[in-house]
């Protein structure tokens, strides 16, 4: 089992929040400053992480901590590894911003690849069916003075869950929106990307349903 989490950094600066992009990666010693990548836990003794959706409010270590690859390439990962995702700051800590967090699952390879065929749209699991839809509202509320609040380190940290079924790629969109004054409820800035998580040999079918079926009757 390996634990991965995806790290963005976001910025007020201008040029970002008026396209809605967290910061590229800047080469930062420290791995958790560095954004748009996939970092995996290289310690020993690894926190126990349960496999649902819920927000991980201890600080992360650097030191435990390593880059893997940025997100414009496919994380590999098998079944029982955990993911995560990892928001922080940019500009500088502070301890008053909220954040609301969403990510949507589903094969986004954009290629039909063979056997073994696959359709399931995600690799993560509730009430063991397939999990697409992640919101961090089902945990706080829609008002932005209930949303997430950092942890000590000023980031904020959700576990999505353990990675579940066959080989496959997946794709899952991140959105977040952060309130930069909770009790006047603005300004908000809201961020988004989409990095790729290739399961197993990430040999699977991107297409829908309809199309599996369109292709049978070929």
């Amino acid at each position: 089992m390996s634990i991965f989490v995806v790290n963005f950094g976001f910025s007020t600066q201008a040029g970002y929040p008026t396209q809605g992009n967290f910061q590229p990666d800047n080469q930062n010693s420290n791995s958790l400053l560095r954004s748009c990548v996939w970092l995996q836990y290289t310690a020993g003794g690894a926190p126990n992480l349960t496999d649902t959706f819920y927000q991980y409010t201890a600080p992360l270590a650097s030191a435990q901590w390593a880059y893997v690859s940025g997100t414009s390439s496919a994380l590999q990962v098998y079944d029982g590894d955990i993911v995560a995702v990892r928001v922080f700051n940019a500009d500088g800590v502070n301890m008053n911003d909220t954040l609301r967090l969403a990510a949507v699952f589903g094969q986004g390879s954009g290629s039909e690849l063979v056997a073994p065929p696959t359709y399931l749209q995600s690799p993560l699991l509730i009430n063991n069916l397939p999990r697409t839809v992640l919101d961090s509202v089902d945990i706080n509320s829609f008002n932005p003075q209930n949303w997430a609040t950092p942890s000590t380190d000023g980031a904020w940290t959700f576990v999505v869950g353990y990675v579940h079924g066959a080989d496959n790629q997946y794709s899952f969109n991140v959105g977040v929106s952060v309130c930069m004054n909770p009790a006047m409820g603005s300004p908000v800035y809201q961020y988004g990307h989409d990095p790729k998580m290739r399961v197993g040999m990430g040999m699977g079918r991107g297409k829908c349903h309809d199309d599996r079926d369109k292709g049978a009757a070929a």
